[in-house]
């Protein structure tokens, strides 16, 4: 398998390399691996669209079904580690979740799915909350997960999954790209960090009307 660096694949793709190298960090260029403080991709690796604009083929640049109250559904994963540790830890970990895993908590997956850290070999329940919770969110797509307990890093990466459903009780500070659409509850459907803050605004105004 032939690898590129970051420059190289940005002379190929039109994108900057610092760009490139964000996307390979967010777990978002299969088969990317990291050296040192090098990222080497795939040479035959696609370019993935840039989740911040629309494309030709939608409308949309990508839509995040948020949820605030746990009583409409029956399917939430309420305690992240207890459901990573049961079932989500059984699952196959593919390419991308690896690099997710090495960004987010730095632990390289190795072949037999035990993790490498700097403090020595330890078991995928050794994951931290967050990447467990980021994990349960990509692996069970018919989920709704949790996010309380995630950090930016994790939130801006799960924003950046087109369909992924989460379960958010009060409002946290990361980054949402200006073209992501946000669909809160089923039913109000807002733009970007600017419409996800106004969303919260409105939704304080009415739990302390409500006395709630």
């Amino acid at each position: 398998m032939e690898y590129y660096t970051t420059v190289e694949m940005s002379e190929k793709w039109g994108i900057t390399a610092r760009r490139i190298g964000t996307l390979c960090a967010k777990g978002r260029i299969g088969g990317a691996i990291k050296k040192g403080k090098t990222w080497l991709i795939p040479s035959d690796a696609l370019r993935p669209a840039d989740a911040r604009y629309k494309n030709k083929d939608s409308e949309v640049a990508g839509m995040i079904y948020l949820y605030t109250d746990t009583k409409a559904k029956k399917d939430f994963i309420l305690s992240n580690d207890q459901y990573f540790n049961l079932y989500t830890s059984n699952k196959a970990i593919g390419e991308n979740e690896k690099n997710a895993i090495l960004d987010i908590d730095h632990a390289k997956v190795t072949d037999d799915n035990h993790i490498e850290t700097k403090y020595g070999v330890g078991v995928l329940r050794n994951l931290s909350s967050g990447c467990k919770t980021y994990l349960n969110a990509v692996l069970n797509p018919e989920k709704i997960v949790s996010v309380s307990e995630c950090g930016a890093n994790v939130l801006s990466r799960l924003f950046l999954i087109d369909g992924i459903r989460l379960y958010m009780d009060f409002p946290q500070t990361f980054e949402i790209a200006d073209g992501t659409q946000i669909c809160f509850n089923d039913r109000d459907i807002v733009t970007g960090r600017n419409g996800f803050e106004q969303w919260w605004s409105k939704e304080y105004a009415r739990r302390e009307e409500d006395d709630l």
